[in-house]
């Protein structure tokens, strides 16, 4: 019986631990600061991995996944150590089948360093490179998230990049395409995603905790009072008692750190975050960043889990229920009931051990917020004002400001009644949204259709930091909002249908309190709102997936000659702020070949006007030149399209001269009288009374003002022309045309090297071009140039793949831009001018900048010598620099006048960028003259002043001077520059 006892020991044991894991219906196992392979991280990893539920676990690791600085960039002497520091992460786990996911932390962000978004952007670049969709940095791409990730049907994660808040540097994302992209978008979606998940378990998990007794919580060990360096290095044990003090008292006051609890900007996330998830009780905080463990319970339940590969202090202080300052990880279980029970493991021996454990209770409660406060509406139609607020404004302000709509923001006005749950069957509310200024409510109906409502009212607080919300400029914002028109989107439809745009189906109306809008009647209840259509046509893509769709393969394409129509559909409608997010594209094919419509939404700017002094000057080009002005002239066509031109230098844009005409005419037949009629009626009665003649007369006007517009738009873009293929393998040829004209034409290469379609054929004239880019990708690439004739530049800029080049003629140097590495090259090779270098910046597609700036200036003053002087002058920004940024060369020339002397001063500076090579060249130069006075007190301090006859407080001379400052720059970083030249004088 002796004999038998170790067996039934394990067996009972067996058995235990069997019904244990029974029990759990799901479990996260959450390992926060892993990111150093050391002995320690070496056991707790493969040691947690044995606490995976086959089919039941998620494990998320809690950022400063790689440490000291994050993820070797391409080349670098860490990218593959930084590699296998990953690997060590996720190997363990994903060879047991749990999905793995990383967040970001301090240190994946090069350690609030310089290269923080790359080195984010790299880390989610490897992990997504190994094509496994159970392995994920989360959020991705840079992104600041929130993510939901559902684990079960009870319990979801969503996780965000809590660096992303605190980082110093720019954040600045553009090809990221991230839902969110600043603080109160993420904490829009942070809401919903909370309000959607209200009866689950929700894990918020985020690097950084919101609660902490460690040291980032300001809380330290004697350690850190008497062997203060230890924090810069781990083995400086120099005592310095009493004045190691100073340390951590500093630490927590004068140089606070933005990675510590009791930092501004720590403070403001936790408090932001706080106030959105009040209210939802079964909220788990789960966070790393302290290395070591702690479980904290007040009013939130806090987890912190970031004992992964190092330890440092942590005590248990109020509230705490565990806390250890040693290597560990953490499981949370999901058990039946969604109670949840949170274990603790500790490493204090061979192997981690059980610690601590706690069982959070599920509260199971009817949210107060779905119910309806709001009164009810019993009508179909209801009298209101879009806002009165703007009617109160006297003469004067009106003047300065502009008369605007506010007739039409005041007049009283029916609209109809918008029950949601009546609309296609009912609509279900997902996931709130807007823009800057709006809000909005995506929804779907019984079919799966989107739907949007939008506020007809807009905030402007989001445009101002917090501090200038509650004074004049909030006011001054609010009130430009009144040169919107409230009512305009609904015009669209009739005219877009005319011109073959694509559009949804407006409806302006009063959204009733309903049920269905849950937590959302709070927001949206008794408002004025626009319903429409979220995607008329059906499922598409944004720009931003479209573009990328582009790049990918040449047999995708887009419907350019609809997309041009659209764009003066925009223009004629004064629809100014059309960038790339107020797009959708819909594609008609499979997805080896699509071919996409481009479909405009959110119609918020159109009809809009720029009056009245202060709003006038603003848009002036050096200032706010797409705030343009409704008006049956046309202000400045280049600026009318300027948000739209973001797929100019796409094949399928290099329209010719005769096609762009005969586009701009059939549009402009189309839009007939009738048509713009007929946008008119669809306005509420109110509004169409108030200012029907004038608005239709602006309106023909401006369809009639089109051809000259897009006349004058051709020649601005085509000065200076970019062509960007696709990264699949094209060969491009360039030749003679008549009238000395440059012919390009490219043609899609397949697998097997066979030259295929046509995928553009345009012939350039030099009257109208100067200068064409060609952007060529990667792929396999072959470019011939045969230009004997013709006086147009050519620049060609490759990228990876292997590239043949063919020069059989060349009558200007041919500036190519490629890797150093597979490029052949062929024919009169002596005329191409080779820039060659490995860097991606060196081969990134960078669209030229047209817009070249000329500012006038003025200048005036009085002094005792001169009296008046008045002056002006202007400043011109040339833009058009290939790859100078923020420009390419500068002039600017002032000169004043001084009336009681009669003397003049002239002040002319320059500056040319990257002139040679990365130096830059400055010329100042300053005359003054003549009777240039200037006032002197002597030489030297024992100099004797002679106070006879009519002086001064001073000597007094007059003289001419003139000065030239020749110099060269060199710039090193964003602050520091270095200039060396002679003052001729």
């Amino acid at each position: 019986m002796i004999k038998n006892i170790p067996f039934l020991a394990f067996f009972f044991i067996a058995s235990v631990t069997s019904f244990s894991q029974d029990s759990v219906r799901y479990r996260i196992i959450f390992i926060g600061d892993a990111g150093e392979i050391n002995p320690k991280q070496q056991t707790i990893i493969p040691d947690a991995a044995k606490h995976i539920i086959a089919g039941k676990t998620t494990v998320m690791y809690l950022g400063d996944n790689v440490y000291p600085h994050g993820m070797g960039l391409p080349g670098s002497v860490e990218e593959e150590t930084t590699k296998k520091i990953l690997q060590s992460q996720f190997v363990p786990m994903r060879s047991k089948g749990a999905p793995v996911y990383f967040i970001p932390g301090n240190h994946d962000w090069d350690r609030m360093g310089k290269q923080g978004l790359s080195k984010i952007k790299e880390q989610w670049n490897y992990l997504n490179a190994q094509k496994d969709s159970l392995l994920q940095l989360v959020p991705a791409n840079g992104c600041p998230g929130p993510v939901e990730i559902n684990v079960s049907d009870s319990l979801t994660i969503i996780a965000f990049d809590s660096e992303w808040w605190l980082f110093p540097y720019s954040k600045e994302n553009a090809d990221a395409d991230c839902d969110c992209n600043t603080e109160k978008e993420v904490l829009d979606k942070m809401e919903a995603l909370l309000y959607k998940n209200r009866y689950k378990v929700i894990l918020l998990a985020s690097h950084h905790p919101f609660q902490s007794q460690g040291v980032h919580g300001g809380h330290y060990s004697l350690k850190e009072h008497v062997f203060p360096m230890t924090a810069k290095n781990k083995n400086l044990f120099i005592p310095l008692p009493v004045i190691g003090s100073l340390y951590p008292l500093l630490r927590s006051t004068v140089f606070s750190s933005p990675e510590d609890l009791k930092h501004p900007l720590y403070r403001n996330m936790v408090k932001q975050i706080d106030h959105v998830v009040e209210g939802f009780p079964n909220v788990i905080h789960v966070g790393g960043h302290e290395h070591g463990l702690q479980f904290i319970k007040d009013n939130q339940v806090q987890i912190v889990s970031g004992a992964g590969a190092k330890q440092t202090f942590a005590r248990k202080g109020k509230h705490s229920l565990f806390a250890d300052a040693t290597q560990g990880f953490v499981t949370v279980d999901l058990l039946a009931g969604n109670d949840t029970r949170i274990t603790f493991y500790t490493y204090h021996g061979k192997e981690p051990t059980h610690a601590f454990t706690y069982t959070q209770p599920y509260k199971d409660i009817q949210f107060l917020m779905d119910s309806i406060k709001a009164p009810a509406i019993n009508t179909d139609s209801i009298l209101v004002q879009a806002s009165a607020r703007y009617a109160n404004a006297g003469k004067l302000h009106r003047k300065i400001f502009g008369e605007n709509y506010r007739s039409e923001w005041s007049a009283k006005t029916y609209v109809p009644v918008i029950r949601i749950s009546e609309i296609k069957g009912g609509l279900t509310p997902l996931e709130r949204g807007g823009g800057m200024q709006s809000i909005s409510l995506r929804l779907a109906d019984t079919t799966g259709k989107e739907w949007v409502i939008r506020s007809v009212n807009k905030n402007p607080d989001p445009l101002l930091p917090e501090e200038l919300r509650q004074t004049f400029a909030r006011d001054f914002l609010d009130d430009a909002i009144s040169a919107q028109h409230p009512y305009s989107a609904l015009i669209v439809p009739p005219i877009a249908e005319a011109v073959r745009v694509p559009h949804s189906n407006p409806v302006i109306g009063v959204i009733a309190a309903d049920t269905a809008l849950g937590i959302y009647n709070r927001l949206f209840a008794n408002t004025l709102c626009l319903l429409e259509e979220r995607e008329p046509l059906g499922a598409s893509d944004n720009s931003f997936k479209m573009i990328k769709s582009l790049d990918k393969d040449n047999e995708n394409s887009f419907k350019s000659k609809e997309f041009l129509r659209a764009r003066m559909l925009d223009m004629l409608l004064g629809d100014w702020d059309r960038h790339p997010d107020q797009w959708r594209w819909k594609s008609d094919a499979d997805e080896k070949e699509r071919v996409y419509i481009a479909v405009p939404r959110d119609r918020d700017q159109v009809l809009h006007v720029t009056q009245g002094l202060l709003p006038g000057m603003a848009s002036r080009p050096w200032i706010l030149p797409t705030l343009q002005n409704f008006d049956g002239k046309i202000s400045d066509v280049r600026y009318s399209l300027i948000k739209s031109n973001f797929l100019n230098a796409r094949p399928e844009s290099q329209f010719s001269y005769e096609q762009w005409m005969k586009i701009a005419d059939e549009f402009v037949k189309e839009v007939t009288d009738e048509v713009l009629e007929a946008g008119l009626q669809r306005l509420p009665v109110a509004a169409y009374n108030l200012r029907h003649d004038e608005l239709l007369e602006k309106l023909k006007q401006r369809r009639n003002n089109i051809p000259a517009a897009m006349d004058g738009y051709y020649r601005f873009i085509n000065r200076i022309v970019d062509i960007h293929t696709s990264d699949k393998n094209e060969l491009v040829e360039i030749n003679d045309a008549p009238g000395n004209a440059l012919a390009v034409t490219i043609r899609r290469i397949n697998k097997e090297g066979v030259v295929k379609d046509k995928l553009m054929d345009k012939t350039y004239d030099p009257a109208l071009t100067k200068e064409i880019r060609i952007y060529i990708g990667d792929g396999k690439d072959s470019v011939i140039v045969n230009n004997r004739n013709s006086s147009i530049r050519l620049r060609i800029i490759g990228g990876d793949g292997e590239k043949a080049y063919h020069i059989e003629k060349a009558k200007k140097k041919i500036k190519l831009y490629d890797k150093d590495s597979s490029a052949a090259y062929s024919g009169d090779t002596k005329m191409l001018r080779k820039h060659l270098s490995n860097d991606s910046a060196h081969t990134a597609f960078v669209p030229v900048n047209l817009y070249n700036i000329t500012m006038p200036l003025i200048t005036g003053g009085f002094n005792l010598d001169d009296g008046l002087m008045l002056g002006g002058g202007f400043k011109h920004v040339q833009q058009r620099g290939f790859r100078k940024k923020p420009y390419a060369n500068t002039q600017q020339l002032l000169a004043s006048f001084a009336f009681a002397t009669g003397a003049f001063k002239i002040k002319y500076r320059a500056d040319w960028l990257h002139v040679f090579g990365k130096t830059d060249f400055m010329i100042g130069a300053k005359a003054q003259a003549p009777d240039n006075t200037q006032n002197f007190f002597g030489i030297g301090n024992a100099t004797t002043f002679n106070k006879t006859g009519n002086y001064k407080k001073y000597y007094r001379t007059r003289f001419s001077l003139y000065d030239v400052e020749p110099a060269l720059r060199w710039r090193s970083g964003k602050t520091t520059t270095l200039t060396i030249g002679p003052t001729l004088q």
